[in-house]
């Protein structure tokens, strides 16, 4: 390149990567992004070892006790399933404000998922991969975001 061309093409190619750039996320989004990833952490492990009250510093009662009855539903079965999150990607975020203070986001996903449901033996029943379209209500208390429901949005 000739080196009169150089000052030049500097600026050009500076303004194509900033276009390139993802929108930066508020702090807010990234808590509340952040708090769905840590619930699907915790959700893997509850299934690991079929303990929903591995999810209670991440997810509000009502959530809880959710897990804890789709747990409850496989272990009379004789079954309990092994999960793998392939992919996790938001869609959008937005926040209202809460009865009471603070706040709450609705956080949408796409997401990825490969499992096993196991027998009581350890044998493999069935193996499969999802995907799902998940919204997530998170709420905000004390500067601190957890998941109070996690739902499969209708197709």
């Amino acid at each position: 390149m000739s080196p009169r061309l150089r000052p030049a093409v500097a600026p050009v190619l500076c303004a194509l990567a900033l276009a390139c750039q993802r929108p930066k996320e508020s702090p807010d989004g990234y808590a509340a992004r952040v708090a769905v990833e840590r619930y699907n952490q915790r959700l893997l492990e509850a299934f690991r070892v079929q303990r929903a009250d591995v999810l209670e510093d991440v997810a509000g009662a009502g959530e809880v006790s959710r897990v804890a009855a789709i747990l409850s539903g496989l272990a009379a079965q004789g079954r309990h399933m092994d999960a793998r999150q392939l992919e996790l990607t938001p869609v959008s975020v937005s926040f209202a404000a809460r009865e009471g203070g603070g706040r709450t986001a609705t956080v949408r996903t796409r997401e990825r998922w490969a499992y096993r449901h196991l027998g009581a033996g350890g044998e493999s029943l069935k193996d499969g991969e999802a995907l799902y379209r998940m919204t997530y209500t998170v709420v905000e208390d004390e500067s601190r975001w957890t998941v109070e429901r996690a739902a499969v949005d209708p197709e």
